[in-house]
């Protein structure tokens, strides 16, 4: 899970980097209607969705505290990121683009948070059901 969510995050940088250089990579989101908002909240969420995975499955952190708090994290991270938009001309800030990043870490995080406690209640002993 690590493995993906790290490959996710490049992928990630890699959308920033393309939207920074205004590579006219993205003009189609424009014809969506609330594309880019859409964008944001699917690629932070997924994004959001596959570290809070990746932190529990790797026993970096084992409660619901320590998932909330690298979810702030990364909030924190995307919020940085959003308003360095500020300084590059390229760019423009937005506070609809950083409350749809929001939506997503919250909305995903929520998400994972669900799996994970399935799994812990789920019973482990499936041959003891079988007999």
């Amino acid at each position: 899970m690590r493995w993906i969510a790290i490959g996710f995050g490049i992928f990630l940088a890699g959308v920033v980097f393309l939207a920074n250089t205004q590579a006219g990579v993205f003009n189609f989101v424009n014809r969506i209607p609330l594309g880019d908002k859409w964008g944001h909240f699917i690629l932070i969420g997924t994004m959001s969705f596959l570290i809070v995975l990746a932190c529990w499955r790797s026993g970096w952190v084992n409660n619901g505290r320590q998932l909330w708090l690298a979810s702030a994290g990364f909030a924190c991270l995307v919020t940085a990121e959003e308003f360095s938009q500020m300084w590059l001309p390229t760019r423009t800030f937005s506070y609809m683009d950083l409350t749809f990043n929001y939506l997503g870490i919250v909305c995903f995080g929520l998400v994972a948070w669900f799996i994970i406690r399935r799994s812990q209640t789920a019973p482990h002993d499936v041959d003891h059901d079988l007999r």
